[in-house]
């Protein structure tokens, strides 16, 4: 399957879908003219594959940097529907339990023709970002928490949740990694002692989620005092220059790298006293500064701690991601429950006219970890940036050089390489513009694009879900929290409102909903003025709302500034959870049936968007379904099971699958009904 040509490849992915749909048929009634072998091979990475995965503690998101090598073979240009790339997340505690699946997130690619940049070089491949949110297992910062994550890539398929050894799905398309991450540490200290005004605020907090740590400080009787006894307990220990020569002694690591800072400013300084305080230092500590000092003017662009590997971007939240490695287990200042030290990333971009503009500058905090692997951890850094300056409509492909700029515990000057870290480039694809240049827009509603939502309120096939694109099922309703996004920037400062009207009695209101926003990487509260909001710069998020109704709801925006008016557009609410009945005959719950004895009963389903619903048993030998139901199949029934003979208890169960968007941002997980059932010796 070597050596196949360009025209032979672009065949074999436009025929590659429908294999995926056809493989269960006997092979030769495929109409397909690709070798069949070529997509019985696995992980082919001719058109795209894994940069670059890691873990962000600041967002608590899983990244991976997927490279798009080609100009074609992603199924149409900008202005198509093109092909998604898919990475699913697992992630092993190293406690035994093995590989745990924590979902997927995709991102949409097209055929993007090649260019070069203002040196020449052709913009490829392009390097795209994908972040899945995850609430990681925390532990205290005397504990080094140090999992492993792994991805795998698919194109245009999701890979199985449970098939982290490619052993069952088809995965031709696509790639693998695995990386070793640390899990930011929890370092509250509960004081021996009682602080019942502490106890009170916290009491608050856990009352009040949607209110501020923050806001309830300011609102105790000395808030001042109660903000120094909180700092006290979450505060980090921060290591001396002699805490960390003393601790560095036998692990090797060089005072020009512990005492960076203080080095760096006394090259800055003309005094004779600056440098005679730090040779005094230097000396109380057997160390040698100007050693220190000519091995700091030699060092440049060093990676022996830190280097970055990865650059890219969020192509659909608009925001800068760089991937960096490290690679030492000690030099980062201190352990986890100390301060520790920064990586700080600066990122670039250039513009068609060849200059560099300055994205900004972020960084992560790091510390000493005495058991990483061989291997390093990988750090993420995710720096929200709007683009918008930088987008055209969907025949204009806007590809730019992206450089990132790494720097340790200082951040960077310039673009040139620091003392401690590295540069790389590489090339990122802005989304286009879809403003229809005058009116307010939306753009989507509970979690999915508004192209995407029928006129009758209910999802398109494979609507994609929220920042992650996860797959909505076709035909799903709405639940929970509604997200509505549309156009902002054209508008920033400028006033709207966002109009909820039931389709069925007419009845209209106007959302007045604060809610908080973090596109810019700040937490902000968008608050209304009675019912008119503002226009946020970078947020594309208008309103949050819960409507809990099952009415057909149409959602518009109207711009209080100009007096112009959106075109609504309708979602189909199902807020009324599934009603499942589960009994068993003679008796009921917790009744003594023999062993090997038949066991009967019923079950009910009633939910007006079911997808399917499941019921099984673990009261046999061996866990089994005693029914999974099909499209169409009765949603209620008798059910007759024959129990096991040597187990003393079990259960049976009853899942239903509603087909409904929760929260905007995910399929809904189910809803169970449980019945236990003891067993007696015959």
């Amino acid at each position: 399957m070597k050596n196949l040509t360009d025209k032979q490849l672009l065949l074999a992915r436009q025929e590659f879908k429908n294999y995926l749909v056809h493989k269960g048929a006997k092979l030769s009634k495929l109409k397909i003219k690709t070798d069949l072998k070529l997509y019985q091979n696995k992980l082919n990475t001719s058109f795209e594959a894994l940069g670059c995965i890691g873990y962000n503690s600041t967002y608590r998101e899983l990244t991976a940097t997927i490279q798009i090598k080609k100009a074609f073979g992603y199924l149409g240009e900008l202005c198509r529907k093109g092909s998604y790339e898919y990475v699913r997340f697992y992630i092993d505690y190293k406690k035994g339990q093995g590989w745990e699946d924590l979902g997927y997130a995709g991102v949409n690619v097209h055929d993007i023709p090649n260019a070069e940049d203002c040196d020449g070089a052709l913009k490829k491949p392009i390097d795209y970002v994908v972040r899945l949110p995850f609430t990681p297992k925390i532990e205290y910062c005397s504990v080094e928490n140090l999992p492993r994550i792994k991805a795998i890539l698919l194109w245009n398929a999701v890979p199985e949740a449970e098939d982290y050894n490619l052993e069952a799905g088809s995965y031709t398309w696509g790639d693998v990694k695995e990386a070793d991450i640390q899990l930011e540490p929890f370092i509250f200290k509960l004081p021996d002692f009682e602080i019942p005004e502490l106890a009170n605020v916290l009491d608050d907090l856990i009352l009040n989620p949607n209110l501020s740590l923050n806001g309830l400080f300011e609102a105790a009787p000395n808030p001042l005092a109660l903000k120094s006894t909180f700092n006290t307990l979450v505060k980090k220990e921060h290591f001396s220059f002699s805490q960390l020569a003393s601790c560095y002694k036998k692990v090797e690591v060089e005072p020009h790298r512990f005492g960076f800072q203080m080095l760096s400013k006394l090259e800055q300084s003309s005094t004779l006293s600056a440098y005679n305080t730090l040779h005094t230092i230097f000396k109380a500590n057997t160390l040698d500064l100007d050693q220190s000092l000519v091995a700091l003017s030699a060092l440049k662009c060093d990676t022996t701690y830190e280097e970055l590997l990865c650059v890219g971007a969020d192509y659909d939240n608009d925001a800068l991601v760089a991937t960096l490695k490290i690679k030492r287990p000690n030099g980062y200042s201190g352990n986890l429950c100390s301060s520790g030290s920064k990586e700080y990333v600066s990122f670039w971009l250039q513009t068609e006219n060849c200059e560099w503009i300055h994205a900004g500058t972020t960084s992560i905090r790091v510390h000493d970890i005495t058991k990483m692997s061989k291997d390093g951890l990988y750090y993420s850094v995710v720096l929200p940036y709007n683009l918008d300056a930088f987008k055209a409509n969907c025949k204009t492909p806007q590809v730019l050089k992206i450089k990132a700029v790494l720097s340790w515990n200082t951040p960077p000057e310039g673009m040139s390489c620091s003392r401690w870290g590295n540069t790389i480039e590489s090339y990122i694809q802005i989304a286009p513009y879809k403003w229809n240049g005058k009116l307010p827009q939306l753009t989507e509603i509970g979690g999915v694009a508004i192209s995407e939502i029928k006129p009758n309120g209910l999802t398109v096939f494979e609507a994609k879900i929220g920042d992650a694109n996860t797959i909505a099922l076709e035909d799903s309703a709405f639940q929970g929290r509604i997200v509505v996004k549309g156009i902002v920037t054209p508008f920033v400062g400028q006033k709207y409102r966002v109009k909820v009207t039931n389709e069925a009695t007419g009845v209209s209101f106007y959302v007045t909903d604060s809610f908080y926003v973090k596109g810019t990487g700040v937490t902000k509260l968008q608050k209304p003025v009675g019912d008119v909001y503002t226009y946020m710069a970078h947020e594309k998020v208008l309103a949050i709302f819960s409507p809990r109704t099952d009415a057909l709801l149409s959602i518009s925006i109207e711009n209080v500034t100009t007096g112009l008016n959106s075109n609504s557009h309708r979602i189909q609410m199902d807020s009324t959870p599934p009603k499942l009945e589960l009994a068993i005959d003679d008796g009921g719950n917790c009744t003594h049936y023999k062993k090997g004895g038949i066991i009967t009963g019923t079950y009910s389903v009633q939910e007006v968007h079911l997808s399917r619903f499941v019921l099984g048993t673990t009261v046999t030998d061996t866990p089994s379904e005693i029914k999974s139901s099909d499209a169409g199949d009765p949603t209620s029934g008798h059910f007759s099971i024959v129990s096991s003979k040597d187990l003393n208890c079990g259960k049976i169960t009853l899942r239903a699958y509603p087909r409904t968007v929760v929260n905007s941002i995910r399929m809904h997980s189910g809803t169970g009904a449980e019945r236990i059932v003891c067993l007696a010796d015959a």
